[in-house]
């Protein structure tokens, strides 16, 4: 879905969801798999990147 989204040069990020089962997931249930604002951490610049790779290399 993502490929066929890029190919028709639709960028949005929700460009696939009308193709794939999205749900909203509450914060409560996201954290049991991990910190909610490590999994959904934002990287738009250099810093962002460098700190989600210390992150990454900390384990």
């Amino acid at each position: 879905p993502i490929e066929r989204a890029v190919a028709r040069d639709d960028l949005r990020v929700i460009a696939f969801h009308d193709e794939v089962r999205v749900a909203i997931m509450p914060p409560d249930q996201v954290a049991r798999f991990g910190d909610p604002e490590r999994l959904f951490m934002n990287v738009n610049t250099r810093e962002d990147r460098d700190h989600a790779e210390r992150l990454a290399q900390a384990g």
